[in-house]
């Protein structure tokens, strides 16, 4: 709960960040075609850079305590569960140290870049909330306020340990965030395709892979799964069930109102008399 709490903060910063970005390149989604935005953009490449070092574990922002909590008890309970969060930080370092190079950093590399503006106010002030919050909301006396009695419940790493766990998080935070910065050219191809395209092809291939997988599971499973539940609910539910007893209760109306609504004065007396008598029984007790 502790780390879902703060990667709200920076998570939901680095996709309102990414929207802004998109504005004011004129909707231009590829990274490749930007560059140079960090002196066109100042407020949103300021509060990017502080979601990416939230999320890469900067100490002293939130996604380091989060991050340090569950490193700590990874390192305590499991060796090989800790090795593999311990690799997967260097991948995310990585990963958004690249993103974060390539959109901001070197010179633009499209007209739309070149045109590029900051957004309003109303697309800034959240981002400058969601970075206050990605700094801050990983101490106790913030997160506390917050989660109430489930910040009793975090762990706290003895002197030894997190010692450990604070030369770890730093070690692959650098690892990951250096070798981006130095491996990747602010250009409008990628590196990794230019100087190793048999690791580019393998991880494209892999991330097709999972698609295929994918949009196999809709089509062929949930597609059909829900055209059947559809079925279900307009046949049976709506049909059967909603409109059958919809219809029952509509003849026991019709048949109520055609016992009083005879147009007799005779017939309006004798059913208020006999409302009377049972309103004088229930008041009795009799029933």
């Amino acid at each position: 709960m502790f780390h879902l709490t703060t990667h709200a903060f920076f998570k939901a910063l680095l996709f309102l960040a990414a929207g802004s970005v998109i504005i004011g390149c004129h909707h231009e989604q590829d990274i490749f075609k930007m560059g140079g935005l960090r002196k066109k953009m100042p407020v949103t490449f300021f509060t990017f850079t502080i979601g990416v070092l939230a999320i890469i574990g900067m100490p002293g922002l939130a996604g380091f305590f989060s991050k340090d909590a569950i490193l700590y008890l990874a390192m305590e309970k499991n060796t090989t569960v800790f090795a593999i969060l311990a690799f997967t930080a260097v991948l995310t370092s990585c990963y958004m140290v690249r993103v974060w190079k390539l959109t901001f950093l070197g010179e633009a590399r499209s007209d739309d870049a070149s045109h590029a503006h900051e957004t309003g106010i109303t697309m800034t002030l959240p981002l400058i909330l969601l970075a206050v919050l990605s700094i801050a909301g990983g101490y106790s006396g913030v997160f506390g306020k917050l989660a109430g009695s489930v910040a009793e419940l975090v762990p706290e790493a003895p002197a030894s340990a997190h010692t450990t766990i604070l030369l770890v998080s730093l070690a692959v935070m650098l690892l990951g965030a250096g070798s981006a910065r130095f491996f990747y050219k602010s250009a409008p191809a990628d590196t990794l395709e230019e100087k190793s395209r048999g690791v580019f092809n393998l991880l494209v291939a892999l991330k097709e892979s999972f698609d295929r997988v994918y949009n196999y599971y809709v089509a062929k499973i949930q597609q059909r799964v829900a055209l059947l539940m559809n079925y279900l609910e307009q046949i049976i539910l709506s049909g059967a069930i909603i409109q059958g007893l919809a219809g029952f209760v509509g003849y026991i109306g019709y048949g109520a109102r055609a016992l009083y609504t005879t147009g007799s004065l005779n017939t309006y007396v004798y059913w208020f008399l006999l409302g009377a008598v049972l309103l004088w029984a229930y008041a009795a007790g009799i029933f």
